[in-house]
């Protein structure tokens, strides 16, 4: 049986995030970056242990840690806006729900907050997974420090 499980990000986990962060980075998202280990290091470049501390510390995001079976595997970050900022897991928590459930509770976030819509800038990766779980096209795709990036966003409320 798969149990995960969601909790706000603290301080204290920082370490365990920024490891999750790297290493989804350059294990899971290979296609993004080929190796290429310029694009790489630029890709990696703020995502240390102090930065990841700060993103948790402010007022005006939720950030979210994902555990399976009671290992933290994921991480989750949506701003008040309604923009996904982090949405990135272990190469071994894959295709096992933690993802989607990351997912709902931002989204889950986004609608007590009120918002219309929730926006992501998804990797080549990240793409299907986000239109699996509703996103549509908001866009063309853009390159960003050499990786390309694809505007999504999920419409919370009916269009009248």
């Amino acid at each position: 049986m798969v149990d995960i499980f969601i909790t706000k990000a603290k301080k204290a986990d920082s370490k365990i995030a920024c490891n999750i962060l790297r290493r989804s980075i350059i294990e899971v998202c290979q296609k993004d970056h080929n190796g290429n280990q310029a694009l790489l290091a630029i890709w990696l470049e703020n995502k240390t242990v102090n930065n990841v501390a700060k993103w948790f510390a402010a007022d005006n995001s939720l950030s979210l840690i994902a555990a399976l079976n009671g290992n933290k595997v994921g991480v989750g970050m949506v701003n008040n806006a309604g923009i996904i900022n982090l949405c990135y897991l272990l190469p071994e928590a894959l295709h096992q729900g933690v993802g989607k459930a990351l997912l709902k509770s931002m989204i889950k976030y986004a609608i007590e907050t009120d918002l219309d819509s929730v926006f992501v800038t998804s990797t080549a990766t990240g793409k299907k997974f986000y239109e699996r779980n509703g996103f549509g096209y908001n866009g063309e795709s853009e390159k960003y420090r050499g990786i390309y990036g694809y505007p999504l966003v999920l419409n919370l409320k009916p269009s009248s």
